[in-house]
Parts: C-alpha cells; structure tokens; sequence
C-alpha cells in the first residue's frame, strides 16, 4: 500500500505532462480538413457496406448461432481430414443459407454491372448533353 502512493504521483506527474504536450501540439486546429474529406468518407461508405454483407452472411449462415430443430455439433466441426468445399456444402446446404449467399452475390453483381455499364452511359450522356448546350450556345 504505501508503494501506491509515489506510483501515483508519478502517474499523475506524467499524465500532466503527457497532456499538456498534446494540448499545445497535438490537439490544435488543422488546415487540412476541406470539403474532400467528407466525399472521401462516403465513397469508404459503399465498401462498409459490402463488408457488413460479408460478415451478414457468415453470421447467417453460422448454423450454431441459427440453430435448425435437427441440427447436432457434428454437422458443423470439420474433421481433419475435410476438404474446404465440402466443408462449405455443409455450410450452405439448406435454402436459409444458401438465400444469404445468393442475395449477396446478387448485390456484388448488381454494383459491378452498374458501374461498369450504367454509370460510364450516364456519364456519357451528361457529356454529350453538355456538348450540345455548348455547340448551341456557339451557334447564337
């Protein structure tokens, strides 16, 4: 108990200066915040999502965490001697799990088409929209 006590004076006496020094260094305004810094944020966004995904269907497709009425431990336990494939067929062997799956992969599919196809045609037409206010503003 008494050791306590010097231990404690000299946490103290770091922590005020540990802080002081963050105080007048550290914790000062920046200038490097602008507006990129939030549009940067929301396009991170997308890829959080799709990872929240992920991690859905690992969650959902756990079978101890959703339990089926004829599920035992041994279903779930790879053995040694198992391959990962069918150690997945295991996984996904009901329509519950195989749903999760499937909805995932659509997602995946849906936002590689829409920007590989859609959105380079969008960007397009902006463009060629542009170029004829333009052309028609050179005309007049």
């Amino acid at each position: 108990m008494p050791l306590m006590y010097p231990l404690g004076i000299l946490f103290f006496i770091l922590n005020f200066y540990c802080e002081k020094l963050l105080f007048c260094r550290f914790y000062r305004k920046t200038f490097e915040f602008d507006e990129s810094l939030p549009f940067h944020a929301v396009r991170l966004m997308k890829y959080a999502v799709f990872i929240h995904l992920l991690m859905n269907c690992f969650m959902f497709t756990d079978k101890r965490l959703m339990t089926p009425k004829d599920y035992t431990t041994e279903m779930h336990y790879r053995p040694k001697l198992e391959t990962p494939s069918r150690f997945f067929e295991r996984r996904y062997d009901d329509l519950h799990s195989r749903s999760v799956v499937y909805l995932f992969i659509g997602l995946v599919v849906l936002y590689c088409f829409y920007r590989t196809c859609i959105q380079p045609c969008c960007n397009l037409c902006k463009k060629c929209g542009e170029r004829k206010k333009a052309f028609n503003l050179q005309d007049k």
